[in-house]
């Protein structure tokens, strides 16, 4: 079976267009299973890296 990022890279290729060497096809709500192409967009690795370090540090804080 394919890995959800794959599909989700998939579902971007087949209504958007082909995605950017180095690019990630980010789910917008953190559901990897979620492949709508709404819930899809295309981050850069820096992109991608302060989204996910806002998140960690969102949920540490909470936890507190």
């Amino acid at each position: 079976f394919p890995s959800h990022d794959m599909v989700g890279r998939l579902v971007w290729q087949e209504w958007k267009s082909l995605i950017p060497e180095g690019y990630y096809v980010d789910h917008i709500n953190g559901n990897r299973s979620d492949n709508r192409i709404e819930n899809l967009q295309l981050l850069t690795p820096s992109e991608n890296a302060q989204k996910y370090h806002n998140i960690d540090k969102f949920n540490k804080t909470k936890k507190k």
